[in-house]
């Protein structure tokens, strides 16, 4: 058993679908079966529920008996355990460590992943880092470099007809998006052009950038949460 993966998965996993009386007897079951290199344990919870953990219900005094044996019900509903019967020592259980319960692990991954066509680009710190990084910290627009003081996140297409995903957040320097305003994006390259303020080929690449950006291939690189 790898206790530091059954510390860290049962509290990522468990732990949030279970109350306190249900965590102590989950441990205590795991202590004296899965620890040990056992498969089950057997346990008279008459006397084990005084080692479970005092101030779970009343203050200074363990689950009763009866409190015990209805969560063994509810552990056994969610999938944690088994009960396996009842024998002269108390009654056998089954606990399953959190690997072993594929749809808890597995659903809980699905849940923390996220589409970034529906990320926000606009509001979230970390997302406009990354389109800072996917500009390689230049301007969208005028190529000017780029720092943690100087740049702001621009809209290409203004809102409220434009949204806040990869495709129409740009970093811009603060110049550009003074000058550039709701005027439509391949216009506003088309002045800097004619304010000599771009290269020819540098006109061409930015005009390049704007239908690959349109066509979401200029994806940033974004960490899962």
């Amino acid at each position: 058993m790898d206790v530091e993966k059954f510390l860290a998965d049962f509290q990522d996993f468990m732990a949030p679908s279970m109350d306190v009386y249900e965590q102590s007897i989950y441990i205590y079951i795991i202590r004296h079966s899965r620890l040990i290199g056992q498969s089950d344990a057997v346990i008279g919870f008459k006397s084990a529920r005084k080692k479970l953990g005092y101030g779970v219900g009343k203050h200074k005094t363990p689950p009763s008996e009866g409190v015990c044996y209805e969560r063994l019900g509810t552990l056994s509903e969610k999938g944690f355990i088994k009960v396996l019967g009842s024998e002269r020592m108390g009654t056998r259980i089954h606990a399953y460590l959190p690997e072993e319960i594929p749809e808890l692990c597995d659903g809980h991954s699905s849940e923390q992943i996220i589409d970034i066509e529906d990320m926000d680009f606009f509001e979230d710190v970390e997302n406009r880092q990354a389109i800072l990084e996917r500009e390689k910290h230049e301007c969208f627009y005028c190529r000017a470099k780029l720092t943690a003081d100087n740049y702001i996140m621009e809209h290409v297409v203004s809102r409220p007809a434009g949204d806040n995903s990869y495709r129409n957040i740009v970093a811009s320097c603060r110049t550009c998006n003074n000058k550039k305003g709701p005027i439509d994006a391949a216009s506003f390259v088309r002045s800097l052009y004619r304010e000599n303020l771009l290269s020819q080929d540098e006109f061409k690449q930015v005009l390049e950038k704007l239908e690959m950006l349109k066509k979401g291939e200029l994806q940033p690189i974004v960490l899962s949460s």
